[in-house]
């Protein structure tokens, strides 16, 4: 959790660092390039519903904004596909917080809740859970800081905090809980005043559901995290006393890339440790990696593309399921970073 008293030498040599280097360019880039008309993503809004601060790992929550399927339940749950989960980026927000932020206004396209209509597009059957950082500093800088170690921008400081596997998969039941609890009228069919299915036998039924994992931007920090819990739980030193590896890690079934990365110019980006992504090409999962120039061509981070490079690189040499798609080639606009999301 985020604590500025036990931190605050770390964050001021990570702020120093940041304010002669990147964190400049991006304001300007970000106030600079802002699309000129409001025309990129006009999408139809679904209904949404607001789960706040729902609790994972003890002490620690996280609102969560979620979208059911436009399908009713009969016999059980054979029209719902998945789970997916979303992790959002820096500059986006819930749209109304977008509108009153200085850096967020001009790309409110992009807010939590147009996110969640682009998700719901392109899984039309699942349940999207568009998870929201813990905290978003200077309305600008997403931070994860319940699912690893974090400076005050949100940049990755530690991965050797073992909790977001438990975490995520503790937020995933607790949502299912909340869900057929206070929204039972979303996911029932209701055959005259009888309702098909009953609430226990739904929880049950949903956390039986295969999970899709989605990373945007800063959001990939997430995923990183639960890698490297992925390989700390292949080692005896867990094992050996008596731990067992969460059930959620067998059910995801997809993990998705996009364009990650993040402020702080001397941290890690992309995974390229082949011990820590063996266990991943191991587990069988789909991986899919979407990136555009914006990110991968910078010539002012040219780290984030040779990391990339070297992951997408080792899973393929690892035998993984992995896939790696180029969006815009040709066009290194701030703009396409978040176009991605509608392409991808």
């Amino acid at each position: 959790m985020y604590r500025a008293t036990q931190r605050e030498g770390s964050w001021l040599k990570s702020l120093l660092r940041i304010s002669n280097g990147f964190l400049p360019h991006m304001a300007k880039l970000i106030r600079n390039t802002a699309p000129s008309a409001n025309k990129e993503c006009s999408i139809e809004m679904p209904n949404l519903i607001m789960l706040d601060k729902v609790e994972g790992h003890p002490g620690r929550r996280n609102t969560m904004l979620v979208t059911v399927p436009n399908v009713r339940i009969t016999n059980g749950l054979h029209n719902i596909e998945q789970h997916v989960l979303f992790f959002p980026g820096d500059v986006q927000n819930m749209y109304e917080k977008m509108c009153d932020s200085f850096c967020g206004r001009d790309w409110k396209d992009w807010s939590y809740e147009a996110v969640s209509a682009i998700l719901c597009k392109k899984f039309p059957l699942s349940i999207i859970w568009l998870v929201h950082p813990s905290r978003i500093h200077d309305q600008m800088f997403s931070c994860y800081d319940n699912f690893l170690e974090c400076s005050i921008i949100g940049a990755p400081e530690s991965h050797s905090r073992f909790e977001a596997v438990e975490h995520i998969d503790a937020l995933l039941k607790q949502g299912c809980e909340l869900l057929v609890m206070q929204h039972l009228d979303l996911l029932n069919e209701k055959d005259g005043n009888q309702e098909v299915s009953s609430k226990q036998p739904l929880k049950q039924a949903l956390l039986k559901l295969p999970v899709s994992l989605i990373g945007f931007s800063k959001g990939c920090v997430v995923l990183n995290q639960l890698v490297y819990e992925l390989e700390m739980w292949m080692t005896s030193s867990y094992t050996d006393k008596g731990t067992t590896q969460p059930n959620f890690l067998e059910k995801v079934k997809s993990f998705y890339w996009l364009d990650g990365g993040h402020t702080e110019l001397t941290t890690k980006v992309w995974i390229t440790e082949k011990k820590v992504l063996t266990p991943l090409a191991n587990l069988g999962s789909e991986i899919q990696v979407h990136v555009t120039p914006w990110q991968i061509h910078d010539s002012s981070r040219p780290h984030i593309g040779e990391q990339e490079r070297i992951f997408v690189d080792t899973l393929k040499a690892l035998g993984a399921n992995v896939t790696e798609h180029i969006h815009f080639p040709d066009e290194k606009k701030f703009l396409n970073h978040f176009k991605l999301l509608a392409e991808f």
